[in-house]
């Protein structure tokens, strides 16, 4: 019998229901992450620059955004969803480290 390092029977990934837990909500991340960025992309703004926006909350930050109709409303709205993403990155970081 193959016996996991005791880290990862800690972490739960040594359950399988954990496992697929954990691939759910990959999974839905991914979702939210497209359809953010398929939002921004309708709106002129960059697909890549929103895509990793916090899922939800980049949806509705997004929602309340302006179609982007020039250049400058189009940099201003990247920039904010940059912003966001940056953020949530940093937010996931610091979680991992605790």
């Amino acid at each position: 019998m193959i016996t996991l390092p005791m880290s990862w029977q800690q972490a739960g990934f040594a359950d399988h229901d954990t496992l697929a837990d954990t691939n759910l909500q990959f999974v839905l991340m991914l979702v939210f992450c497209a359809l953010t960025g398929g939002l921004a992309a309708r709106k002129k703004y960059s697909f890549f620059a929103w895509f990793m926006a916090a899922g939800v909350i980049g949806l509705m930050v997004l929602a309340f955004l302006p179609k982007a109709e020039t250049p400058q409303q189009r940099t201003r709205g990247n920039i904010i969803g940059l912003a966001i993403t940056a953020l949530c990155l940093l937010l996931g970081l610091l979680t991992l480290h605790r």
